[in-house]
């Protein structure tokens, strides 16, 4: 039997998966899908047992395992050279063409089975290990192999170790227990290291779901360090360099921005776990613009315009850099946290109207802990809609 006597078959598409009784195949070029039953023995036309829109693969293939596709639905006509190919990936029934679930957390991904998991590696460079379930997409480790390179290629796996390549690198992984890798004589392997710094270690060290999908519990954890690692202490510090009168806000700022960044590194090791104080800045930096919106209103033009421009020029920057550092560690759940400002935005236009008349009251700190718990659980209401993953 020749592959051009299949109706829509393309050689642009994956590989061809076979379990038996089944052969399926995905085209590229939104063509979808079809299975058709292989018999041994039998001569007479192939009948399909499903054809539709379930499942399109182009350069990376799926895999079948124990009745049951794995594998990126593609929604572009084809794979896009520069990344960000459309889609999902999905879970389908083999014998009947119907998704079990479905999930955007992988993106363009090949996939392997190995032993009671799924072993992906993205367009990205970001490996993935997944459990291999047919109920539902949880994926329990991540790690960034080669961020900003594009990588269509599916790796190869021996005797516990792993290897993967993009088109300018290649790395070689131990993916089993240490003492397994100490023990196993038979393999030489050539370390090298690739000088990360401190920082990165870090989050290695403590890489876990939270970093894409945060359970609800880890959210809480999250909401209270922010509470007593930087908004108490950053409250200290503003009363004791004066009190919250008009300019002695400042102290507050550099306090709570300094502390948002150091908290994650002190309330991670005291509670071993990933704790993320890193929205904090993203939220002071939007305080800090509506401030100086109330303060523009009462200088001159010249004052006015001057104080406008740095305090949109302070907030682009500080959204930048925070984007840019969730992007770096791949902290996804951390992108998340841009959409809290808009919510917050009123609450914090309202209560600086109070700061312009320059009073000493407390209550514009009640309004900034009001509007930052807005802020944060909106985050949490929308990450898990967003992404297709309910609190666990």
């Amino acid at each position: 039997m020749e592959l051009s006597n299949l109706r829509g078959y393309d050689p642009h598409c994956s590989w061809l998966l076979y379990e038996s009784p089944h052969r399926f195949c995905g085209l590229p070029f939104l063509k979808s899908g079809h299975t058709f039953p292989l018999v041994a023995g039998h001569t007479t036309p192939l009948t399909q047992a499903w054809n539709n829109d379930v499942l399109s693969l182009d350069l990376l293939s799926a895999v079948i395992v124990d009745g049951f596709i794995y594998g990126f639905d593609v929604r572009d006509p084809q794979t896009r050279p520069t990344g960000n190919t459309k889609g999902i990936f999905k879970c389908v029934e083999l014998a009947i063409g119907i998704e079990r679930w479905s999930s955007v957390i992988p993106g363009h991904a090949s996939v392997t089975a190995c032993g009671d998991s799924l072993i992906l590696l993205n367009e990205a460079g970001t490996l993935m290990i997944a459990e291999l379930s047919s109920e539902v997409y949880r994926e329990v480790a991540r790690r960034s192999l080669f961020p900003g390179k594009g990588c269509w290629i599916a790796p190869a796996i021996s005797r516990g170790y792993l290897v993967a390549r993009c088109r300018t690198k290649q790395v070689c992984l131990f993916l089993g227990e240490p003492e397994s890798e100490n023990a196993s004589g038979n393999v030489s392997s050539t370390r090298t290291t690739d000088g990360e710094h401190f920082m990165t270690s870090f989050f290695d060290r403590y890489h876990d779901r939270s970093f894409w999908s945060p359970t609800f519990h880890q959210f809480v954890a999250w909401f209270l360090a922010c509470l007593l690692t930087v908004f108490l202490p950053a409250t200290l510090v503003g009363a004791g360099t004066g009190g919250f009168s008009r300019f002695h806000w400042i102290f507050f700022y550099v306090a709570a921005l300094l502390l948002g960044i150091a908290g994650t590194w002190l309330a991670t090791p005291l509670l071993n776990q990933f704790v993320f104080t890193w929205p904090v800045r993203p939220f002071i930096a939007l305080r800090m613009i509506a401030q100086c919106h109330q303060w523009s209103k009462s200088g001159n033009g010249a004052c006015r315009n001057i104080s406008s421009r740095l305090a949109l020029l302070l907030f682009a920057s500080s959204i930048l850099l925070y984007a840019a550092a969730c992007k770096h560690f791949y902290i996804v759940s951390g992108w998340g946290f841009l959409i809290g400002t808009a919510p917050a935005l009123p609450i914090l236009l309202r209560e600086t109207r109070a700061i312009r008349s320059g009073a000493r009251s407390t209550r514009p700190l009640i309004a900034i802990i009001i509007a930052f718990t807005v802020y944060f659980w909106s985050v949490a209401a929308f990450l898990p809609w967003q992404s297709g993953v309910r609190f666990d």
